[in-house]
C-alpha cells in the first residue's frame, strides 16, 4: 500500500495527537484503579511496558510517518501479556 506524503502525514497527526494521549491516559487510568492482591509487581511491569511500546511507535512515526499507516504493530508481546492477565488487547475494544 502507498500512501502520498501529505496522507501518511495527516495518518500520523491523528496517531500522535489521538491515539497516543488516549493510550497513555489508559494506562495511567488502570494504574489508579490499583492493584489485585498478589498482581502488583506483575502489573507494574505490564504498564511499564504498554508504556515502552507506545514510545518505540512514536518514535517510529516521527522518523517515518509512513508507519503510521503501514507498519507493523509494535504492541504484539504487551497484547500478549494484556491477554494473560484478563486486559484484552490494544486495540480490541
Amino acid at each position: 500500500m502507498s500512501l502520498t506524503t501529505s496522507h501518511a502525514e495527516a495518518a500520523s497527526d491523528v496517531y500522535l495527537e489521538q491515539v497516543e494521549p488516549i493510550y497513555r491516559e489508559m494506562v495511567d487510568d488502570l494504574r489508579e484503579l490499583g492493584y489485585p492482591a498478589g498482581t502488583k509487581a506483575r502489573l507494574r511491569k505490564l504498564y511499564a511496558a504498554m508504556e515502552r511500546a507506545m514510545d518505540r511507535a512514536v518514535g517510529k512515526i516521527e522518523a517515518d510517518p509512513q508507519v503510521a499507516v503501514v507498519g507493523p504493530g509494535t504492541f504484539g508481546s504487551v497484547n500478549d501479556r494484556l491477554d494473560a492477565v484478563g486486559l484484552g488487547r490494544c486495540g480490541s475494544g
